[in-house]
């Protein structure tokens, strides 16, 4: 991993952490390669700039070095997940990553995420807000974990903004947080966010995962819910499975109770790789190998171990039918070569 600095070298960077509920990483280099004429921009950690206010997205778009584009804030909208600011400013391929600035005060108001990817959508694009990033930098500079709470909880979708905190499922252990559906989540006790969505939760409880007490509306009462939740592992600390130009890993869909799926799963595959040539996709889920049940990435490894180099094993994946019709998944059957077998721990394949 590499940083750049105009009309400088490129310089080793490496990762400090990865949010396993925003689209946000955190990496660091030497402050000795920033060079002194340098002008570092001020994060603006406060509240969200207002519809209409002027940015600029910086970034490397399609490769064209140090860009910027200009556009406004069009909205803010939790419909993807995470809440992001809207804005027309250009974001492609090469400035996600980037900045976005305030053209009016010149603080960095957040980080450039991602576009619409309909066929008729024309500037519509998604910012990370820059005040829950802070929220992650300041954890970190006390030295306490930043991580958000494990929460097993299905939440209404916010499909016509309510903008309400409403719980479907519940998979929690009552005597950690007595959650039950139907509840409305209204506040965080001592916290003066107002949950109007799944991410203001996770941002109220950053940091005060332990005795915290949650204000909820339930049927036409108002109760006060204390519990403790523990944070969510290190994204660096997950393990997985690299051969071939796959990479498998553990399954950490929240909902897993409701459905059992499964435990491995495919986290990516590699452009080009023999498991991109064989049609294996991002999301299948592992159901057998060489007609064996795998119930571990342990389990999956050792036997793959003893497997010799450019021997072909076969998978037995399931993949979430589209459309489902009669059946939520459909099944398929490969035969790939196993290359460049690999474990991957702390975020290094070895």
């Amino acid at each position: 991993m590499e940083v750049g600095f105009k009309d400088r070298d490129f310089v080793d960077a490496y990762k400090v952490y990865v949010d396993p509920y925003l689209d946000l990483a955190i990496i660091a280099i030497d402050n000795s390669f920033i060079p002194p004429e340098s002008v570092m921009p001020e994060l603006d950690c406060g509240d969200m700039p207002r519809v209409g206010h002027t940015v600029g997205a910086f970034g490397h778009p399609w490769g064209l070095s140090f860009t910027g584009t200009r556009g406004i804030i069009s909205g803010i909208t939790s419909r993807f997940l995470q809440e992001d600011l809207q804005t027309d400013a250009p974001i492609n391929q090469g400035n996600s990553g980037g900045p976005l600035i305030s053209l009016q005060h010149g603080k960095i108001v957040g980080i450039n995420s991602a576009t619409l990817a309909e066929k008729n959508a024309q500037n519509v694009n998604f910012v990370l807000p820059m005040k829950y990033a802070c929220r992650i930098l300041e954890l970190l500079r006390a030295g306490r974990n930043p991580s958000p709470p494990e929460l097993p909880v299905q939440f209404l979708k916010d499909v016509d903004e309510r903008r309400k905190l409403r719980v479907v499922n519940s998979f929690l252990d009552p005597e950690k947080l007595s959650l039950k559906p139907g509840d409305t989540i209204l506040s965080v006790e001592g916290s003066d966010e107002k949950l109007e969505n799944e991410t203001r939760l996770m941002h109220a409880l950053r940091g005060h995962l332990e005795n915290f007490s949650l204000v909820v509306k339930r049927g036409g009462d108002t109760l006060r819910i204390r519990g403790s939740l523990a944070p969510k592992p290190y994204i660096l600390d997950r393990k997985g499975v690299y051969f071939s130009g796959i990479l498998f890993g553990n399954i950490y869909y929240r909902d897993k109770k409701v459905m059992p799926v499964g435990d491995i799963m495919v986290h990516s595959v590699q452009k080009g790789s023999i498991g991109n040539l064989g049609n294996n996709e991002k999301g299948d889920i592992l159901d057998g190998v060489d007609g064996h049940d795998i119930r571990s990435l342990e389990d999956f490894y050792g036997g793959l171990g003893r497997v010799k180099d450019h021997e072909k094993i076969t998978l037995r994946l399931k993949r979430f039918a589209d459309p489902p019709v009669d059946s939520v998944f459909e099944y398929i059957e490969q035969t790939i070569k196993v290359e460049d077998l690999r474990w991957v721990s702390q975020g290094k394949r070895s």
